[in-house]
């Protein structure tokens, strides 16, 4: 039998509740639904952390950031993270199925170890450009930091151009024509990877996709917002991302006509699949690395906090035969998961089923699955903006910070919420109200789980890669 050829799609800080299959009010998603309609849709599918680079390593290689050791993004990303990635031994997806037979595409441009496994890698950036551009930006932000308040606005505004220009330069648009091209002409079984940018901030797409998607709602002005933020480089940006929008409606207006041109992009790609007789024949997967929050909690258009507007994501999963249709799972499952599930499809899981955190829920598939299935509680942590944990339960989600200086949002110069939150889900969905002081109980058994589970997979690592280093030290003796 023909392997099933993949294509894995993630939309870059698309947030679950903005796509019509997951209930939001505005039609920012038929081709999205669709596929949802011919597959099955994880209403309960949370990331493992809230920056890109620590949220794709996670995604693809079905570990936490704690046991692959990637654990922040982009310049803040340092040579003992790197140097931690090496040491774990992690191995990616593209990398099993280029040793299982397939071609590995990537739409992608972040580079570095993100390129591992394919044989073909978007990037008008080589290598060497894109380490000058992370130096560029790094030694940038020290001259920013310590440069007069008038100068110091105006390099940061560059390194923020710079950044957004190298991100338009693959548009959803783009990309597509790439991917059209290459599931044309590529062999057979392929594994393609397309990572959309568009929903990422700085929202614009075209603007027919924004008119589309308007509807009118509630009112916050920019002008209201940005007296909120006590960092004056972030409201800078603020005023950059409105682009001249008067209220936050107009942002979100964007932020959702920004997933309609994906969502268009990606009816272009399965109507080729089926032009082509193989989309039954291809195992299809969309979801996101992260959300978005776009004025929830005093967390205006980024991706740092740990409530649910930031952490739960789209998952869904299409492969007619194996991937039920129109059904839609409760169970909590987490980014990890998802390879292991793959690979169970594909008929490889069991060659590398030790290699990850997660596990496959293709259990959760069958007709009398319960809610009590699978994982009690999922966990998330973050570094990039403020450095924060959480354990979250069906019921219940715990939030803290180990001091006030991990705390504090170094983005908006204040505490989200508390050092320790804690939020009953069930009563209060919005993760409003802490209560922590009623139920300190509650609060203590959870922190008690996540510190655990913190504490097992570092000593995992740390033993792995003992393991590997005795390993290689008899090779380098010739015993082995």
């Amino acid at each position: 039998m023909t392997k099933p050829n993949v294509i894995f799609i993630i939309i870059d800080a698309l947030r679950a509740d903005h796509l019509s299959c997951y209930g939001y009010l505005k039609e920012t998603s038929p081709n999205i639904d669709k596929l949802a309609e011919g597959g099955t849709l994880f209403n309960s599918c949370y990331s493992c952390t809230t920056a890109t680079d620590s949220s794709l390593t996670s995604i693809f290689s079905g570990r936490y950031p704690v046991s692959h050791g990637i654990i922040d993004h982009g310049p803040r990303v340092g040579q003992d993270e790197i140097y931690a990635l090496s040491a774990s031994g992690t191995i990616f997806l593209p990398e099993i199925l280029k040793h299982e037979g397939y071609t590995t595409i990537a739409l992608d441009w972040l580079g570095r170890w993100h390129r591992r496994g394919y044989d073909l890698y978007l990037s008008d950036l080589k290598e060497k450009q894109y380490r000058k551009q992370t130096r560029i930006a790094r030694y940038g932000k020290l001259l920013v930091d310590s440069a007069p308040l008038n100068l110091r606005r105006l390099l940061l505004r560059g390194l923020r151009n710079l950044i957004i220009a190298n991100k338009r330069r693959y548009d959803a648009k783009v990309l597509t024509n790439k991917a059209l091209h290459w599931v044309s002409t590529s062999s057979q079984p392929f594994y393609l990877f397309i990572h959309y940018w568009d929903v990422h901030a700085k929202y614009d797409p075209p603007k027919e996709f924004v008119q589309r998607a308007h509807k009118p709602g509630t009112t916050i002005s920019i002008e209201e917002m940005i007296q909120t933020v006590n960092n004056q480089n972030r409201r800078e940006y603020l005023v950059d991302i409105a682009g001249g929008a008067k209220t936050v409606d107009e942002v979100i207006d964007r932020y959702d006509g920004a997933i309609s041109f994906v969502d268009y992009q990606i009816g272009r790609l399965l109507r080729l699949l089926k032009a082509h007789y193989i989309l039954d024949n291809t195992l299809i997967v969309v979801t996101s690395d992260h959300g978005e929050s776009l004025n929830e909690h005093g967390i205006f258009f980024g991706h740092h906090g740990l409530y649910d507007q930031t952490i739960h994501v789209p998952l869904i999963i299409r492969y007619p035969g194996d991937i039920p249709k129109g059904k839609r799972v409760e169970n909590l499952v987490q980014h990890v998961d998802v390879i292991p599930t793959i690979l169970e499809l594909l008929g490889a899981g069991a060659n590398w089923l030790s290699e990850f955190d997660g596990r496959e829920f293709m259990h959760l598939l069958a007709q009398n699955a319960t809610l009590e299935d699978f994982r009690p509680e999922i966990f998330v942590e973050e570094k990039f903006a403020q450095r924060k944990l959480a354990i979250r339960t069906q019921r219940y989600k715990y939030i803290m910070a180990n001091s006030y200086e991990e705390g504090i949002c170094r983005l908006c110069g204040c505490v989200h919420g508390a050092l320790e939150e804690l939020y009953d889900l069930d009563e209060d969905p919005e993760e409003c109200r802490n209560i922590l002081v009623e139920r300190p109980d509650i609060a203590k058994g959870l922190r008690n789980r996540l510190l655990e589970w913190r504490r097992q997979l570092e000593f995992r690592r740390i033993e792995k890669a003992k393991v590997r280093n005795g390993i290689q030290r008899l090779r380098e003796l010739g015993k082995i």
